[in-house]
C-alpha cells in the first residue's frame, strides 16, 4: 500500500492509502480461489465472495477509468456466450440440476478475468499477477502431502479411494 498526502480545503494534510493493482488482484484471486471454505461455512465464504465480486463487476462495467480494451470486452462476451452454449448442450444431455451446476462452475471464475483486465496496466503487473497465482496454487497443492503426514483435514471435501489409493482433497477442492 502506498501512502499519499492530500491537502484539504483548510490546509490540513490528510493521509490516504492506495491499494496497488497487484494487491487488488491478489485479493480477488484468493477470495475466488478459496471456494473450499464454503464447506467450512458457506455464509462466511459468501461474506467475502459476494462483496468482492460485486466491487469487481461494478468497476468492470461502470468504472470511471475503464481500462479494458475492445479485445478484452469481446473475449469476455465470447466466454460468457460459450458458457451459455455449454449450458444449453448440457441441458439437452444431462439433468437440469447438473447443467446449472456446470454453468455456475464455469462462470465462477468470471471475477478473475475482470480483475485481470482491470488491474493489469503493464507486463510487469501481469508477471506479478501470475506469481500470485503460482504461489497460491503451490501452497494450496502442498495441503495434499501435508494430509499424507497428518491425516485428512476435517473441513476439506472428504477423501476418496481410487485404485486402492486414498486421494485427499486439497485447498483447491
Amino acid at each position: 500500500m502506498a501512502m499519499t498526502t492530500t491537502t484539504t480545503a483548510f490546509g490540513v494534510g490528510a493521509a490516504r492509502y492506495a491499494i496497488g493493482n497487484t494487491t487488488k488482484f491478489a485479493i480477488v484471486f484468493v477470495v475466488v480461489s478459496m471456494h473450499t471454505l464454503r464447506d467450512l461455512s458457506l455464509p462466511l465464504y459468501l461474506i467475502f465472495y459476494v462483496p468482492t465480486v460485486a466491487v469487481v463487476a461494478l468497476q468492470y462495467v461502470f468504472g470511471a477509468k475503464v481500462r479494458r480494451s475492445m479485445v478484452a470486452s469481446r473475449l469476455f462476451t465470447a466466454w460468457i456466450f460459450i458458457g451459455v452454449c455449454g449450458f444449453a448442450v448440457s441441458l439437452a444431455i444431462i439433468s437440469p440440476g447438473g447443467s446449472v451446476q456446470g454453468l455456475v462452475r464455469f462462470l465462477f471464475a468470471a471475477p478473475l478475468f475482470m480483475a485481470l483486465v482491470l488491474y493489469t496496466e503493464s507486463a510487469q503487473e501481469l508477471r506479478r499477477h501470475l506469481v500470485t497465482a503460482v504461489v497460491f496454487f503451490t501452497v494450496a497443492s502442498l495441503t495434499v502431502p501435508l494430509q499424507l503426514l497428518t491425516g485428512p483435514i476435517s473441513w476439506f471435501p472428504p477423501a476418496s479411494v481410487r485404485d486402492g489409493l486414498e486421494r485427499y482433497s486439497s485447498l483447491l477442492g
